[in-house]
């Protein structure tokens, strides 16, 4: 899973996310900022099975409400 250290890790060993909240940052750019710019689509299904898993018990769907509350 994307949020578990060294996921990212590359070829060369270096760990480019070595903290939870860079990680967390990446894995949301990913699904809900990059993936729509390049497909017009965002990357989550909303299937909910991340907030299920999460080791740190983040939901990600009160994240976002919170978020959109900001803007």
């Amino acid at each position: 899973m994307c949020q578990y250290p060294a996921f990212e890790r590359v070829a060369a060993g270096e760990d480019p996310l070595k903290k939870i909240y860079q990680r967390l940052k990446n894995r949301y750019e990913c699904k809900f900022v990059h993936k729509p710019k390049m497909f017009d689509e965002i990357a989550c299904t909303g299937c909910g099975r991340c907030i299920d898993a999460c080791i740190g018990k983040i939901d990600k769907n009160e994240i976002i409400i919170e978020l959109a509350k900001t803007n």
